[in-house]
């Protein structure tokens, strides 16, 4: 960062949802949890709570996948505060 290596403590996480009543995708952030049993709980629960769709950029200790199982491509670009 900056030019510096940097070692976070903890990495949390970032992926997209779809929303079963529109069907529309969203960007979910959760944090990280020492245990995967809370971790899923935690996701599914902010998951159906969060009404924002896009949440802006995300800092740099966020992990971010996007799961796309339905689609194929061969390229994907993803252009944040680009013109």
């Amino acid at each position: 960062m900056d030019g510096n290596i940097v070692l976070f403590d903890k990495i949390d996480t970032a992926f997209t949802w779809i929303d079963t009543q529109t069907e529309l995708s969203k960007v979910v952030r959760v944090p990280f949890l020492s245990s995967l049993g809370e971790y899923v709980a935690e996701t599914k629960e902010t998951a159906e709570k969060q009404r924002i769709y896009f949440t802006g950029p995300l800092e740099n200790d966020v992990f971010q996948f996007l799961p796309l199982p339905w689609l194929s491509y061969t390229h994907f670009a993803h252009r944040f505060g680009q013109a």
